[in-house]
């Protein structure tokens, strides 16, 4: 049976998107808001009243150009990925899901949490993609363990989730969030396979096939 959590599909899905629409969060001169104009996509920022609600997608209903709709509230470190978010329901799940997406800082049970997960996932990779995170957190995380010392592991975990965060225009807790769900990859990185040969693996993958991963950074970058 085909798994339908395939990390590896989904993360070559993303590489296509990028190349496809020539998305590159590290180029100053790139700009979602107008890649979305480009496609036909209006964008909007709204205050919202719900509690936990990031972002909207709000599909094409024949009178009215699709929008995504993004908490205006949010920092302008968050509302690239929210948008990338919601961008890939309008690519992806526009033709699985009928009326408006709703996105949420937790899932509800409204939702579709293989939806959510692929549009979240999606969105990290295209904005973090695991081929660049991993090799350049690994060295930045030794880098930072000589600056500080061995007796430093929180410290020297955020300075590496800090630096990176900046570098890719994130805020902490996405590259927190990427880091954590890295960790089977950053595990076969630092056994020695080369980062074009690792297989990604979902969650519910490395369950699958009886897989348990040290959640600890320091066990497994600097063994």
């Amino acid at each position: 049976m085909t798994d339908i959590y395939s990390k590896e599909r989904l993360y070559n899905y993303a590489d296509n998107v990028k190349a496809c629409l020539n998305i590159d969060f590290l180029n100053p001169q790139f700009c979602i808001r107008d890649l979305c104009k480009r496609l036909g996509i209006e964008m909007h920022e709204w205050y919202f009243e719900t509690p936990g609600l990031r972002g909207m997608m709000i599909p094409e209903d024949g009178c009215h150009a699709p929008m995504i709709m993004l908490d205006a509230a949010r920092s302008s470190s968050e509302k690239p990925f929210y948008a990338m978010h919601e961008l890939i329901h309008y690519l992806k799940h526009t033709n699985e899901h009928n009326g408006t997406f709703s996105c949420y800082d937790k899932i509800k049970a409204c939702q579709n949490p293989f939806i959510e997960w692929e549009a979240n996932e999606g969105a990290a990779e295209i904005i973090m993609p695991y081929r660049l995170i991993i090799p350049e957190f690994v060295d930045n995380y030794k880098y930072q363990w000589q600056v500080n010392g061995d007796n430093e592991f929180f410290s020297v975990s955020i300075a590496a989730i800090c630096e990176m965060a900046n570098k890719y225009k994130v805020t902490l807790s996405m590259m927190d969030n990427r880091i954590n769900n890295l960790l089977y990859e950053i595990n076969e990185y630092c056994s020695g396979t080369d980062i074009n040969n690792i297989l990604p693996l979902s969650k519910r993958s490395q369950q699958a096939l009886g897989l348990s991963i040290d959640k600890n950074l320091e066990k497994i970058i600097m063994h």
